[in-house]
């Protein structure tokens, strides 16, 4: 028998197209591999009351698998309590779909929706390593891939939910002959996650460079469970780290090039810079499938003076923006926000 197992999709309103995409390439992997049953490691919606056309496109999905499925139902963003849960309603659908808070076959394999502690984000999980001694642990809750020795993987997310996640590597998983002698555990690649970029225009503030690091994955050619490899796949978008800065040029130049089927974060660290992108902002948002800006810089010196000498941070930026003549149209976008 084959098991695929996948994790966190978090379906919501504005991702049903990416996510009916996954289900598609999901069904054809298993199709492809000859999968006997599925699991789904929790997390399927973002919301504990997802929209009517949310659940409608989650009940196609298990109904097209045609194929038993466990659903697993996550305590984080799909139950009200321990036992209630939207994902209850699904095990009316058909025999053939199996809803449970975790799973457990034996000795030989666990699936659970948490992280434990020797995770990449288990700060404050409840569970560690050492209470499982099955020959396979699979867990959703933690977005980034992880491989935790001996015999736990936190399998990520099978899209990109978050910035956090922009360097990350979607996967599932399938236990191919499980059970048998030959069994063994592959990592597949999808390829219909909409990928992530993140792009920053400006120079850090020096004091400031300590308090902003975004968690990517590691850059380990083959990651192993037991027998299983995955290996690295090549990215879509060109890697940067956040020690790099770019100019106001370049920045532009790079997002004309990106493709229109990308999720893109700007972070700027700088007025001047940050004054000059609100002038062709609104070009990428209506390009890019989402699109969203973060401002890193703190405004000093005139700045400080004009706030000190008015009541509200609308006033003082009123009082700056004339005296350092800001254009009429930038200063109007920046008030209507503050």
């Amino acid at each position: 028998m084959n098991i695929l197992l996948f994790s966190d999709i978090h379906i919501t309103q504005d991702s049903l197209q990416e996510c009916n995409k996954i289900f598609d390439e999901i069904i054809s992997l298993c199709q492809k591999h000859n999968v006997e049953k599925i699991i789904c490691l929790g997390d399927s919606f973002d919301n504990i009351k997802p929209s009517s056309i949310e659940m409608d496109l989650f009940a196609h999905f298990v109904v097209k698998c045609a194929r038993p499925i466990v659903l697993i139902a996550a305590e984080s963003h799909e139950s009200i309590t321990s036992s209630e849960s939207v994902i209850n309603h699904f095990g009316v659908l058909n025999d053939k779909i199996t809803v449970v808070k975790s799973y457990e076959d034996g000795q030989h394999l666990f699936c659970g929706h948490f992280m434990v502690k020797e995770a990449k984000y288990g700060i404050n999980a409840t569970h560690n390593k050492k209470e499982f001694n099955h020959k396979y642990v699979f867990l959703g809750h933690q977005h980034s891939f992880e491989l935790i020795k001996p015999n736990i993987c936190q399998l990520g997310s099978c899209r990109y939910v978050t910035f956090a996640e922009w360097q990350d590597k979607k996967v599932v998983a399938l236990i191919e002959n499980y059970k048998e002698e030959n069994e063994r555990v592959h990592f597949l690649h999808l390829k219909s996650p909409i990928p992530m970029q993140i792009i920053e225009l400006g120079q850090k503030q020096a004091k400031n460079t300590s308090n902003f690091a975004l968690q990517g994955s590691t850059n380990n050619d083959k990651k192993e469970i037991g027998q299983a490899t995955l290996k690295k796949n090549k990215a879509v978008l060109p890697q940067q780290t956040l020690s790099q800065a770019h100019s106001f040029e370049v920045v532009c130049q790079t997002l004309n090039e990106l493709p229109a089927e990308t999720k893109v974060k700007v972070i700027i660290y700088n007025f001047d810079d940050y004054r000059r992108f609100l002038a062709v902002e609104a070009n990428y948002k209506k390009k890019f499938i989402k699109f969203v800006r973060e401002n890193r810089f703190t405004l000093q010196n005139d700045l400080v003076i004009a706030q000190k000498e008015t009541k509200s941070l609308k006033e003082s930026f009123e009082k700056f923006s004339k005296e350092k003549e800001v254009n009429v149209e930038i200063t109007k976008i920046i008030l209507e926000a503050l």
